[in-house]
């Protein structure tokens, strides 16, 4: 083989191997990235399993609003802790269906969904008022998903 061959043949096998390395690294990404939050209502998979399978883990609630930058993130852990019951939110409020909750601002305001307990004059029978939503903004929608000055 001359020289010219030579280097034909050591060029193709260096790309060929510079793409089966591509491969695998990508593959190898999707492997072992870490498992994301959950997504409207989706629980994250994780070595948390069990335990966050029994008490639901966090829920991202996307926004669609295009004025509203920030989604809205429920974690199940911070109401668990407060004292609140499963079944006081599901099956009532809350279907335990993925992708089943669709809602508006204005229904939390008018006392339904979250606004059941987040509101200044919670219904007849919640046991856990909680803050209202009024001027407490960040603290549900805080997952950025757009910039709305673009």
């Amino acid at each position: 083989m001359n020289f010219a061959a030579r280097a034909r043949f050591v060029s193709r096998r260096a790309r060929t191997f510079s793409l089966v390395a591509l491969a695998l690294l990508g593959a190898l990404f999707v492997l072992v990235r870490p498992a994301s939050s959950v997504v409207q209502g989706t629980p994250a998979a994780g070595a948390a399993g069990a335990a966050e399978e029994e008490h639901g883990g966090d829920i991202v609630f996307r926004v669609t609003s295009k004025t509203q930058k920030y989604s809205v993130t429920y974690r199940h852990e911070t109401h668990v802790n407060a004292g609140i019951a499963c079944d006081e939110c599901h099956e009532g409020l809350f279907k335990k269906k993925l992708d089943g909750v669709k809602f508006k601002m204005a229904d939390i305001n008018k006392g339904q969904f979250c606004g059941a307990c987040h509101t200044d004059t919670p219904a007849e029978g919640v046991k856990h008022k909680a803050f209202a939503p009024k001027k407490n903004c960040a603290k549900c929608h805080n997952v950025k998903v757009h910039d709305s000055s673009k």
